[in-house]
């Protein structure tokens, strides 16, 4: 009895999104995962964060008088692009999630005609959303639906994206172009696809010919999703989460990662994260005997490597405004200040050097130990074992200067969790990397591999995100029948979510989120039916 009015306090609901790089497949993974859902018992709805976007062009200040519809190739992607932007900056970041969330309320009164929205129980109903830009759409997301909302980060190759878009018609230096829009655009409002996809629950690499694998995978995260008895972390998932453990005891300034290295048994060998070391080997921690020396409690807490770039900045200005002055000194007319007008051109040129180039992402100054290298330095502090053959998983992208000693101490895999190979490790160390081959090499296919053809692959990771390894893997219930000790059923269709979610909160959310709209002036009424 007890159990039966726990599940009737709990929703059936299942909210998805995706989010992935331009040219990365997601349609073809929804369309995966909505097959798989309804196999469990779902009815599936598809919400295209496109056409929300659409039907609320008119509530813009200079409304959009194109007919998107109508285009086409890189013309569409670049004016979807201008509309998500323009969208997020005049309703804010999270808009179009708030948009998602009125529409799924509406769709779930037109299901319960006769039901107010804090007496509805919710039918297994399944809500694919595509996609996802912005970090601030996932976190509303999030807020609202709780334990009932999954992200799926789609990752795909850089080469195999160009190639799917050209397939579109869309030329080599077009795809670059909206490639590069689509990662990370420097406006406040824009995309922030990076950021995003770190807030992903599960990892999908959608580079492989063979369609049937990809299958497996979602069949199977769907299926741990909902309580699956047996199923447990690949030796891959169980390297990404030590290494994401690693990474909390980072204090950098600029961001935490971590790093872990798997013996050729996949036994986990060394962690590291990114810190600045101590004397007498390590990195600093927190309570280290002699106190700590890392940036955070150091020169006010200032970024060492940050302090380093301002003084490059610095002495670029200084350059600027002498030779401004030199040229401009006597030739501007008579009641200008020529000192203070190049030194304010000056000012404003310097920042934009620093800004705009490469200058900007500089990590040569900084004091801290990259995780990888630390990983690598544990090995050979503590002779508990050696690189060689091994796997090295990482929670970032690997930086050249790391990836060139990864590839020097033999390691023959790296998996990480970032939607692009960013770093200049490809363009330095091309002869000696390979970003998502075909096939993952095994311990034997790489050891068999010729000296001159043995390459380090670069993988993205898939799987569980490792920020969500304990909620699904870890046991909850009983998991055999006491009295005979056999393995429970597990019956897919209409089985129950592992992690319940309750139904009052999300409810009471989406019925404020309407109203918030309402307020502003948006007709929600007529959104797109679902």
């Amino acid at each position: 009895m007890q159990e039966t009015f726990s599940k009737k306090l709990h929703t059936q609901e299942l909210i998805i999104a995706f989010s992935g790089p331009l040219g990365s497949g997601v349609s073809d993974v929804r369309g995966v995962v909505a097959k798989r859902l309804i196999e469990l018992g779902y009815d599936v709805v598809s919400i295209k964060i496109s056409d929300l976007m659409k039907a609320c062009s008119k509530y813009l200040q200079q409304p959009q008088d194109d007919d998107l519809n109508s285009l086409q190739g890189v013309e569409r992607y670049i004016k979807l692009q201008e509309l998500g932007n323009l969208l997020r900056r005049g309703r804010g970041n999270n808009f179009l999630s708030l948009l998602v969330t009125s529409s799924i309320q509406l769709d779930r009164q037109r299901r319960h005609p006769d039901e107010t929205p804090d007496s509805v129980k919710p039918l297994r109903v399944a809500y694919l959303i595509d996609q996802l830009k912005h970090p601030e759409e996932c976190e509303l997301l999030r807020a609202v639906y709780g334990d009932s909302f999954y992200l799926i980060g789609v990752l795909c190759s850089n080469d195999a994206r160009k190639q799917n878009l050209q397939r579109e018609g869309i030329d080599s230096a077009s795809a670059e172009g909206i490639m590069e829009a689509d990662r990370r655009q420097d406006e406040r409002h824009g995309q922030k696809l990076e950021k995003t996809l770190q807030l992903a629950d599960f990892f999908l690499r959608n580079s492989r010919a063979n369609t049937d694998e990809l299958s497996k995978l979602i069949n199977r995260f769907l299926d741990l999703i909902h309580g699956s008895n047996g199923v447990s972390p690949s030796r891959v998932e169980q390297g990404m989460y030590a290494a994401y453990s690693a990474a909390v005891s980072s204090a950098c300034l600029s961001r935490q990662v971590g790093a872990a290295i798997q013996d050729r048994d996949g036994n986990i060998i060394a962690k590291g994260c990114n810190d600045v070391p101590r004397p007498g080997g390590g990195l600093y921690t927190h309570g280290n005997d002699g106190g700590d020396h890392r940036c955070i409690n150091l020169r006010g807490g200032v970024c060492f490597n940050h302090l380093e770039k301002e003084e490059i900045r610095n002495e670029i200005e200084v350059r600027i405004k002498a030779a401004l002055d030199e040229r401009i000194a006597g030739s501007l007319k008579e009641g200008l200040d020529a000192r203070e007008f190049s030194s304010t051109l000056a000012t404003f040129l310097a920042r934009s050097i620093r800004d705009g180039s490469r200058l900007k992402d500089l990590i040569e100054f900084s004091r801290s130990v990259h995780a990888e290298m630390d990983a690598l330095i544990c090995l050979a502090r503590s002779g508990r074992g050696a690189a060689m053959d091994g796997v090295l998983y990482t929670t970032t992208y690997p930086c050249h200067n790391c990836a060139r000693h990864i590839v020097a101490a033999g390691i023959r895999a790296v998996y990480f969790i970032e939607p692009y190979e960013k770093s200049l490790a490809k363009k330095l160390h091309s002869d000696a990397i390979v970003h998502d081959p075909d096939e993952e090499p095994t311990l034997l296919s790489w050891c068999e591999d010729s000296s001159a053809t043995k390459k380090v692959a670069f993988l993205h990771f898939e799987g569980v995100a490792p920020r969500r390894y304990l909620e699904l893997f870890e046991a909850v219930g009983e998991r055999k029948d006491s009295r005979t000790g056999k393995a429970k059923d597990w019956v897919g269709r209409n089985a129950a979510k592992k992690i319940p979610q309750g139904l009052e909160g999300y409810t009471m959310m989406e019925t404020r989120v309407t109203k918030l709209l309402t307020d502003s002036g948006i007709d929600v009424a007529s959104l797109p039916a679902l």
